[in-house]
């Protein structure tokens, strides 16, 4: 009984969706049923094999049940996902739970999720649906399955959204389905009322907010000063140049800590570079000098070998006229061959000495060249976190800015004027590419990865307030 309706039950799922609530919950109904009715030996061994069986098509059941949004969301970098992975084997009438697979994965930046045995499936722009039907299918295909396996995908965090401006807490947070400007409102913890919550809020802000920018001018700092070292070291320099600012704060404990940090970075860094080249120049002078050495008793060789060839010669031409015993001419013979032997050596030993110098300039190019790429690398990687840094340092110095000045202004009127003034909203939106800002309602839908911007108007006596903002600075 409990295999036939599990096979009812594997046949309503197996294009991934149900025949409606009553179909499938009555078939789970029949299965417990069934369990129970087992001895417990036989039911203890079944059970786990069923619940596993259907753990992945029970969190599609409770999906099927959502918002159309759950099927009609595409992925994108930054969602979470969580995957369920199970394959019925019917050879040994058995469940089996893919554990490699089951668990949660992030979406990159690049819009793909790495997965063990698989590799990397590209995610951004499909529902939960299609990727769970590319997982089955890139399983079948790689690993060589009979059958695809069964695959849930359910979103487990959605990718954040971003709100600013005139609510109680901006910030970033999970995207939900189905998401307008006024539930994001109220997400965030609605308007700002005025009174003296709203006064005593924004003096907590203010603290906070000095301590976050004071966090972020030293973060800039000392990012500064890492650029300084790394644009040192690209040029070989011998020390380092801090900018003009930079000396000018030395007498900051904070700051002149990170910037004696990085000096001795420098120098540790410099003089390891300069003792590896200086010891590969020691031992390049010491091969120029063994190759000097060995050529002059090459050129000695050459000579003593050409005495004795001319000897030879002469007393070849005695022992044919049988003026000389042909005893001498033998060993002049094996001297001259024991000369060109001890020549061809030293000709040998003299170019692997040659050979040994190329070497060592070889070596004493690649530790130059290593260090610096090496450094160009580093300094690429601190010039995009110091623009990072800077962006975040003026955009939290004006925040501060609104808490110290304008908004304790504005909640002041606005305490005193009964008149309700109504909220402007817009939506920062990437379109094809391109950041674009647009009007909104608070109807309007929000998308994943937009930023909502919520302002509400000055009166007219503090309209001038935010035109003379102070530039934030290094």
């Amino acid at each position: 009984m409990v295999m036939a309706t599990l096979m009812e039950f594997h046949a309503r799922y197996s294009d991934g969706k149900f025949a409606g609530p009553p179909a499938h919950l009555g078939a789970l109904g029949r299965i417990l049923r069934a369990l129970l009715a087992f001895r417990r030996p036989l039911r203890q061994r079944l059970a786990p094999a069923v619940l596993a069986f259907f753990a992945a098509g029970l969190a599609s059941v409770i999906l099927g049940f959502g918002p159309a949004i759950a099927d009609a969301y595409k992925l994108g970098p930054e969602d979470k996902l969580r995957l369920r992975v199970y394959e019925w084997r019917a050879p040994i009438d058995q469940v089996y739970e893919w554990t490699a697979l089951n668990g949660e994965f992030v979406v990159s930046p690049s819009g793909a999720i790495s997965l063990p045995l698989i590799g990397e499936v590209v995610a951004g722009g499909l529902t939960t649906t299609e990727l769970g039907q590319v997982i089955s299918q890139r399983m079948a295909d790689q690993i060589k399955l009979r059958s695809p396996p069964k695959v849930a995908v359910e979103v487990s965090e959605y990718r954040p959204f971003f709100i600013v401006g005139a609510v109680a807490k901006p910030g970033a947070y999970p995207y939900q389905p189905d998401l307008t400007v006024l539930r994001a409102i109220t997400i965030a913890g609605g308007l700002p009322r005025p009174g003296d919550t709203g006064l005593m809020r924004l003096g907590r802000e203010v603290i906070t907010g000095r301590g976050t920018v004071q966090q972020l001018s030293l973060k800039v700092n000392e990012l500064l000063a890492r650029k300084s070292r790394l644009e040192a070291e690209l040029k070989q320099a011998d020390q380092i140049t801090f900018p003009e600012d930079l000396e000018k704060l030395r007498d900051r404990p904070e700051l002149a800590k990170i910037l004696e940090q990085e000096e001795q970075l420098f120098n540790a860094r410099h003089t390891a570079l300069k003792t590896q080249i200086g010891t590969l120049n020691r031992l390049k002078e010491y091969l120029v000098s063994e190759v000097k050495a060995l050529d002059e008793q090459v050129q000695l060789k050459k000579s003593e070998l050409t005495i004795v060839k001319k000897e030879l010669g002469n007393v070849t031409s005695l022992v044919k006229k049988g003026l000389s015993v042909s005893g001498r001419q033998f060993s002049l013979e094996r001297l001259s061959a024991q000369l060109s032997s001890e020549q061809l050596q030293l000709e040998t030993t003299l170019l692997k000495a040659k050979q040994e110098i190329s070497r060592t300039d070889v070596a004493i190019d690649e530790a130059k060249n290593s260090r610096a790429i090496e450094s160009a690398s580093l300094l690429r990687t601190a010039e995009a976190d110091l623009e990072d840094a800077l962006v975040r340092y003026k955009t939290q110095e004006k925040l501060l800015y609104d808490s110290e000045v304008v908004f304790p202004r504005l909640l002041t009127s606005r305490r005193q004027n009964s008149e309700k003034d109504e909220p402007k909203y817009s939506i920062l939106r990437k379109i094809d590419g391109a950041l674009q800002e647009i009007d909104a309602k608070e109807v309007t839908e929000v998308l994943p990865g937009d930023t909502i911007k919520v302002e509400l108007p000055l009166p007219d006596d503090l309209s001038l307030i935010t035109r003379n903002v102070p530039q934030a600075t290094q």
